[in-house]
């Protein structure tokens, strides 16, 4: 029974990480790029979980502001136009 919990636990910790590592959100303020060897494969728009192949697939994100929220913070006063 020792040896079958010693198997097991490495084993369960090994599945956990590539479970973790396939997983990724995308923020609703956020959209992404999903790149295999650099390239571009998928543009997602879309937020919520996504899944990915661990250790492959490369996610670039960045954020996508509305000329409105730029407008509203510049006459609002915080004012991060220099």
């Amino acid at each position: 029974m020792k040896r079958f919990t010693n198997l097991l636990l490495p084993i369960l910790a090994g599945l956990g990480f590539l479970i973790m590592s396939s997983l990724y959100v995308v923020d609703e303020r956020e959209k992404a790029l999903r790149l295999w060897f650099g390239e571009v494969t998928a543009v997602i728009v879309d937020p919520g979980l996504n899944f990915k192949v661990p250790f492959l697939h490369e996610i670039v994100k960045y954020e996508v502001y509305c000329k409105y929220a730029l407008l509203w913070r510049y006459f609002s006063g915080n004012n991060f136009i220099q």
